[in-house]
């Protein structure tokens, strides 16, 4: 999202640079996107890069007609155009993986009252940990629990395992023991 406020940035200047900060954008979004291995919003940003290639050759990206008057006023609105479409990209997945946490985030603090009121953990247990070893040994031991690993099992499909255990350090701050 850094990247995306330097272009916006750059646009509302006027600066000639704009075109390359696009690219630059678009280029470590696909690279994120590629490790991710999600092909649809790949699909969508090599769309937005394609529509910035077809401007660079002096072509309007949504009629491929040859822009021949106000060229630089056409090449800058078109770009403003792709630069909302990537913010739409990368904020609609933003939301997403934000929702994604937010749930994993609840059924962590589920997780942890279970797990307390079975006996599996302790708030010594919660007030001493010091480092991310004590969190996943804490997140193991209450896995060792039949009911509860099942519970863990569903929160590492909505989330990632370093996820879960950061989130079970926020959800250990809140609780204030």
């Amino acid at each position: 999202m850094t990247e995306l406020s330097i272009a916006l940035q750059i646009y509302a200047e006027a600066s000639y640079d704009l075109d390359s900060k696009i690219d630059v954008l678009i280029d470590h979004a696909l690279e994120y996107y590629q490790d991710a291995e999600l092909p649809t919003i790949i699909a969508k940003l090599n769309i937005c890069k394609c529509d910035i290639t077809t401007l660079k050759r002096g072509y309007h990206p949504e009629t491929f007609l040859k822009i021949e008057r106000e060229k630089r006023n056409t090449q800058y609105s078109q770009m403003y155009r792709t630069l909302r479409q990537i913010e739409h990209i990368i904020g609609e997945d933003a939301r997403k993986i934000k929702f994604k946490l937010d749930q994993a985030e609840e059924l962590i603090e589920q997780l942890i009252l279970n797990a307390m009121q079975l006996g599996r953990i302790n708030e010594d247990m919660i007030r001493n940990r010091k480092n991310q070893d004590d969190l996943e040994h804490i997140w193991k031991t209450i896995g060792e629990e039949h009911s509860l690993n099942i519970f863990q099992k569903k929160i590492v499909v909505t989330c990632t395992f370093l996820d879960a255990i950061i989130l079970l350090d926020i959800v250990f701050d809140h609780m204030s023991l």
